[in-house]
């Protein structure tokens, strides 16, 4: 069957998709953003995916089969898939806002916590799903002393 058209991939990550999980790795300097990639570099070029990566839709609108990227830019589509993933909610806890404190669900987030990393000697990880619960031992890798809660 020969294709029909062209896929595009759009998301606000600026990375080829790798794996949330193992970014705390990152932060150690173990793992790079290729090592922790779900597929090498060239699987959209082989796949003829158009990749818009580092781009954001905030609007679509369903009865032109058009939507806009943060950018302005107005993309045509046939057939259009959603998938807006999950965000992480920072839970109501005062101090939390504290200019110390960081989310760590992106790459984004994990360039930040290894910038602020340098004075930093002890941290406390809330939330103890696949990120949190990795976060504590590359932390401490990098004599961090930390609690998780």
């Amino acid at each position: 069957m020969e294709a029909d058209g062209t896929l595009a991939l759009i998301s606000d990550e600026v990375h080829h998709v790798y794996s949330r999980p193992r970014i705390s790795e990152h932060i150690t300097a173990r793992a790079s953003v290729d090592s922790i990639s779900y597929r090498p570099q060239d699987f959209y070029h082989n796949y003829a995916v158009n990749p818009i990566l580092g781009a954001a839709v905030v609007e679509v609108y369903p009865q032109s089969k058009t939507l806009k990227l943060e950018d302005k830019q107005i993309l045509y589509y046939r057939k259009l898939l959603l998938a807006t993933g999950a965000s992480p909610a920072k839970p109501p806890i005062p101090g939390l806002t504290y200019q110390g404190s960081t989310i760590s669900p992106s790459f984004r987030h994990a360039f930040e916590l290894e910038q602020k990393l340098a004075g930093i000697r002890q941290a406390v990880v809330i939330g103890g799903g696949f990120i949190g619960s990795k976060l504590p031992k590359h932390l401490s890798k990098v004599g961090v002393q930390v609690t998780l809660n």
